[in-house]
């Protein structure tokens, strides 16, 4: 039996100069979402220096691209949070996680990164649904 795969793409500043997207990739009833950060529909970062702003923009960012594969953020099992200043900012970024429906993923880890790819990025989350 064959699998339907379908691939969902944005790119933003870096994409570019590195061919760096957003993506989405549905793979039968499994979707699997590359790290997401505050950037808008254009690529342009937003909310800068302001965490708990990057991850309301981050988490509205995956919605779109969810809706867009069909599904929604209720159908959410996995999320992975990147945090650049986690000791300072996990409460700013948790409080959008916890009001999404995202809380009601099984398993949501987070990690404190030094550094992303950009020093105007606080936030980026991974998900999958």
């Amino acid at each position: 039996m064959a699998v339907t795969r379908q691939n969902f793409f944005q790119r933003n500043e870096m994409g570019a100069l590195w061919s760096v997207t957003r993506a989405l990739v549905r793979v039968g009833n499994v979707i699997h979402i590359s790290g997401t950060t505050a950037t808008d529909a254009s690529g342009k970062y937003r909310r800068v220096g302001d965490a708990y702003a990057q991850a309301v923009q981050t988490l509205k960012n995956i919605q779109s691209v969810l809706e867009r594969a069909g599904a929604t953020m209720q159908d959410v099992v996995r999320t992975r949070m990147y945090v650049t200043n986690i000791a300072a900012d996990w409460e700013k970024v948790g409080a959008p996680m916890e009001n999404s429906l995202v809380r009601f993923a099984l398993r949501q880890a987070w990690w404190k990164y030094q550094k992303l790819i950009s020093p105007k990025m606080l936030v980026k989350l991974k998900r999958k649904r």
